[in-house]
């Protein structure tokens, strides 16, 4: 069970990521930016007495160096787990000085992490615990919304909806607005918006959309732990075609829920602020030190934790 893992440990692993490039916010460089975020996550990782493996890796996606899928990390010695890792999710936030980025890692026992291997985006619906058990991608857009409304006692046009701002959401955004839906786009950092629609007390209902499918499962340790859900779709390019034309429609897909992608209840999520977002801050300077914050979601044998350090 996770319990055996030292909270302190996994908050330094995203605490070292997101240190290691407060010197390249604005720089424009991206490379760098992933390497110097890479090379620092995986020392930290190295140090923690487990037995690792990568299932969600950062080179994968972006064809890095280090930290890909099925690397072993970890001193080898203790609780065998899955891992999934994004160093720096909002890499272009960082390279362009703007808000938004963070640094994640998620973990799970051994084989329980779903691996989309080359299935590289989902459609997702994601939202917080009151209509968790209620919610399908099975279903129309438009029943979901009125299930997510009425279980949380607002009208439709109360609603908030958090979408990544992209070409295949124009319409997605504009017939969402036509019904008095107050949407939120973003520009990059898929898990934290997602992850914002199941905090309490959020002003965010729920998150619509195409995004990626390693997102979807670092996502889904948080989405258990605070009892929400996220429902997903493996999507083709010609999926994503059809969506960007027609968003309300249903497609005929396996629906995979945050139990498929990731089959435990005992997980752990730590998310270190890299610039100011949703959930944490950004990093700060003051004087010779660095200042971080970082959210620690999980649940474990004795209950959920929610733990700002």
């Amino acid at each position: 069970m996770l319990e055996s893992l030292s909270i302190e440990d996994i908050q330094q692993v995203t605490n070292s990521a997101a240190k290691s490039v407060i010197d390249l916010h604005g720089s424009m460089d991206k490379n760098s930016i992933d390497g110097a975020a890479v090379n620092a996550m995986r020392q930290a990782l190295n140090q923690i007495a487990m037995a690792g493996t990568v299932v969600i890796g950062e080179g994968q996606k972006d064809n890095a160096p280090m930290l890909g899928s099925g690397e072993k990390v970890g001193t080898g010695i203790g609780i065998a787990v899955d891992i999934a890792v994004d160093p720096i999710d909002g890499t272009s936030l960082v390279a362009k000085g703007k808000t938004g980025a963070v640094s994640l890692i998620a973990f799970s026992p051994e084989n329980t992490m779903f691996n989309p291997e080359d299935n590289f985006y989902m459609l997702k619906l994601v939202t917080g615990y009151e209509a968790a058990t209620k919610i399908s991608l099975s279903k129309p857009l438009l029943e979901n919304l009125h299930i997510i409304a009425e279980a949380k006692s607002k009208k439709l046009h109360d609603l908030v909806v958090n979408v990544l701002r992209r070409p295949r959401h124009e319409k997605l955004g504009l017939e969402l607005q036509a019904l008095g839906i107050k949407v939120r786009f973003f520009d990059d950092g898929d898990v934290t918006a997602a992850l914002v629609t199941c905090l309490p007390d959020s002003k965010v209902d729920a998150m619509i959309g195409i995004g990626g499918s390693p997102e979807a499962v670092i996502a889904a340790a948080g989405i258990i732990a605070l009892g929400g859900n996220i429902q997903t779709q493996i999507v083709s390019r010609a999926h994503i075609e059809s969506f960007t034309q027609d968003p309300l429609k249903v497609f005929n897909l396996p629906v995979l829920t945050k139990y498929d992608l990731i089959h435990s209840n005992n997980v752990l999520l730590s998310i270190t602020g890299v610039s100011d977002n949703e959930i944490v801050n950004g990093l700060k300077r003051q004087g010779n030190e660095i200042l971080s914050d970082t959210l620690i979601i999980g649940r474990l044998s004795h209950g959920p934790i929610l733990l700002h350090i």
